[in-house]
């Protein structure tokens, strides 16, 4: 729910429901905020999802974000 979780979103193209691969900039700056807000609440990576896993969204859209960032190095 909104009122118990942060979002973060990511722009990109969309072509018949297929979205364009995140980007290296906006992997780095995933990661990044993830890391911040993981420290600052005492996450861990089994409090991240990806937005269709927890609420309606088509199954293109972000899915495979969070494995993208967590393996971008």
């Amino acid at each position: 729910m909104n009122s118990d979780s942060i979002s973060i979103e990511f722009e990109a193209n969309e072509i018949n429901g297929q979205y364009d691969a995140l980007t290296n900039a906006q992997k780095a700056a995933g990661q990044a905020l993830i890391e911040l807000l993981q420290a600052k609440y005492a996450l861990s990576n089994a409090d991240v999802y990806e937005h269709p896993d927890v609420s309606y969204k088509t199954y293109s859209e972000a899915r495979g974000a969070w494995q993208a960032i967590k393996d971008f190095s």
